[in-house]
């Protein structure tokens, strides 16, 4: 069976009037256009990466930086565990087309996430 898996984002269908960042607002146009031409599809919408706090993207010369609240809990997942999910969607059609899957990992306010990176650089970050 032929189909198509595409990754989304988590609540993509709850964002189109948001103010939230472009990778967010242009998933659901996608999963709309999906669904219109009637594609045999599964729709992954992960939550935020883990891997996203390695980098430039939310560490910044050695600060966290991020659009929530210190103390909101943000659900964060390992690329790899996405994967981990999708394999199946590959590999099992008869299974998963159709359905839209929203897998997580962890859940951390901004500073739980700063002490733990700190922990891990043997330095705190603000």
């Amino acid at each position: 069976m032929g189909h198509f898996v595409f990754t989304s984002a988590a609540e993509a269908d709850r964002h189109p009037e948001e103010k939230v960042p472009v990778n967010l607002v242009s998933k659901w146009p996608f999963e709309w256009h999906i669904a219109a031409l009637g594609l045999p599809a599964v729709i992954l919408r992960p939550v935020s990466f883990m891997e996203n706090f390695t980098g430039g993207y939310v560490l910044r010369d050695g600060t966290p930086s991020t659009g929530l609240a210190p103390e909101v809990p943000q659900q964060i997942m390992a690329v790899d565990d996405v994967g981990a999910v999708a394999a199946p969607a590959f590999s099992r059609p008869a299974e998963w087309v159709g359905r839209k899957v929203s897998p997580a990992g962890d859940e951390l306010a901004p500073v739980r996430t700063a002490v733990a990176i700190g922990k891990v650089l043997g330095m705190p970050l603000p």
